[in-house]
């Protein structure tokens, strides 16, 4: 019977073991690149809006805090409360006026590099950026 269904597909063993070679491939790539795009050491929260910076703050890797921001939207100013527990940030609900709907708050906390809340009424973004440790000013030297 295996034999009839493999016929039918057309599919010979290599053609099977090729497959599931390249499905493995796959996955392991999706789950070690976003461990390899500079997820370790320290981290900054960066908030912007409209594509204008408004806050840059490290990430405390343990403990909770808050740090509230000031942005403004069609000349009006308003405050963002950003909340810090255990090295992950929350975006706290903002302004119903300016934001209807609190998706931006459902998304819930962000830890890692890739991820990202955005509040889409206002373009607000927060997204985190990893620090390097040394800043140096030539990344090689050649004679």
């Amino acid at each position: 019977m295996a034999r009839r269904v493999r016929l039918l597909l057309g599919l010979k063993k290599g053609d099977i073991i090729l497959t599931a070679a390249l499905i493995i491939i796959a996955v392991a790539a999706l789950i070690a690149f976003p461990i390899l795009l500079g997820n370790g050491g320290s981290k900054e929260v960066v908030v912007t809006v409209d594509g204008r910076e408004v806050l840059r703050h490290p990430l405390p890797p343990e403990g909770q805090s808050a740090q509230s921001f000031l942005f403004a939207v069609d000349g009006r100013d308003y405050e963002g409360i950003l909340e810090f527990n255990d090295g992950r940030v929350l975006l706290q609900r903002l302004d119903q006026e300016i934001v209807p709907l609190g998706i931006h708050h459902d998304m819930g906390p962000i830890s890692q590099t890739y991820q990202s809340i955005v509040a889409l009424p206002v373009r607000l973004l927060v997204r985190l950026e990893s620090v390097e440790e040394e800043d140096l000013e030539f990344d090689v030297v050649a004679h």
